[in-house]
């Protein structure tokens, strides 16, 4: 069972990452980690779990090599996980945190002062030069002074933009992904990049100095914070995840936890083309997909009649699920929910298990 199951989840994975990457996103995020959560633990080494990017699917835009290829990060989604991480790998180094940007990985190439190429991650190695548009873009210097190397960073669109001129997109980023490789280059000027590293001919001591370096040179960049203790970083997710993120104009998914001194980061190396001196914290909480077996009707003390719905077992944060509230007929109709659907659950708060979607 555990075979076909494997090989299941490794055929949506890949072919959900695919779609991803090239701009037709068929399942949502939750739906996409909850199938690499799983696979990750019946086979942590799966090519399909360590994979980065996604092949470049078939375009008019000219193919291009990233000079040293373009990662990823592991990532974690519970405080105690980044408590495990910070303690195994920091030494109470300060720790610093910037938002997860939800859109579109690119890198941006100058030679003496000058933009000469831009080019989206793929499969992280080769990539699609999409530089004439990059320009138009806003965030992005076509000359930085004094500055030999490249830049990266995510295109995004911010959520006023996407309202004022893409409102019949579904979200922010499934426009910027359609708008960014636009052959005429429309609607290229409402998108713009925020960038989060700096490779090249500068030598930084701290993640802090390099941002310092991003805004001084005009350059797009995400909010930053640096924290002593992976207690206040902790906090901090959780106050942006319950008031924060909702207010700003771009979508994020999580923060970002790096050890601030870049030497003693560096020098933790990577794995898979992953860092180890950084990690994802996203915001959703672990979830995983399981069958909706029945929905029953429970009458609370206020007389309240309430929806449960009756899943085949899993098991989320090491508790065993079988029941999860529905909140109200409303929720049973959007969901479009019926016996034998397959539905992703979480919890949470950790605690609470909760219907997110209808996966089919």
């Amino acid at each position: 069972m555990s075979s076909d199951r494997i090989k299941k989840l490794a055929e949506q994975i890949v072919q959900a990452r695919q779609d991803y990457y090239n701009g037709v996103p068929k399942h949502s995020d939750k739906v996409f980690d909850a199938w690499v959560d799983e696979l990750r633990t019946l086979e942590p080494n799966h090519k399909a779990v360590t994979a980065i990017g996604a092949p470049v699917a078939p375009s008019e835009w000219k193919k291009a090599k990233h000079q040293i290829p373009m990662g990823s990060l592991n990532k974690v989604n519970l405080p105690a996980e980044l408590t495990s991480w910070a303690n195994d790998k920091t030494n109470k180094e300060k720790l610093f945190v910037t938002e997860k940007l939800d859109g579109l990985s690119i890198e941006v190439i100058y030679e003496d002062g000058k933009l000469i190429e831009a080019i989206t991650r793929g499969d992280g190695i080769v990539g699609e030069s999409v530089t004439v548009n990059v320009v138009k873009m806003g965030g992005v210097s076509s000359f930085i002074k004094n500055f030999t190397g490249s830049l990266r960073g995510e295109i995004i669109m911010k959520k006023s933009n996407h309202k004022a001129h893409f409102s019949d997109k579904a979200n922010p980023r499934n426009a910027a992904s359609g708008t960014c490789k636009r052959l005429d280059g429309v609607g290229v000027q409402y998108l713009d990049i925020l960038f989060y590293q700096v490779l090249g001919d500068i030598d930084f001591k701290t993640e802090v100095e390099q941002f310092e370096w991003l805004r001084k040179n005009k350059l797009g960049a995400p909010n930053y914070w640096t924290y002593s203790k992976v207690e206040d970083v902790n906090a901090h997710w959780r106050d942006y995840q319950d008031t924060k993120r909702d207010k700003l104009d771009y979508d994020i998914d999580g923060l970002v936890v790096r050890i601030n001194d870049m030497p003693k980061q560096m020098a933790l190396g990577d794995k898979d083309l992953r860092p180890l001196g950084a990690i994802a914290f996203k915001f959703d909480n672990e979830a995983r997909e399981t069958t909706l077996l029945d929905v029953v009707w429970e009458v609370g003390n206020s007389g309240r009649i309430t929806p449960i719905a009756i899943l085949k077992p899993i098991i989320i944060c090491g508790a065993e699920i079988k029941r999860a509230s529905l909140h109200n007929v409303k929720m049973v109709k959007e969901l479009d929910l019926y016996i034998g659907c397959t539905v992703l659950v979480s919890r949470r708060n950790d605690v609470i298990p909760y219907v997110e979607e209808k996966i089919a």
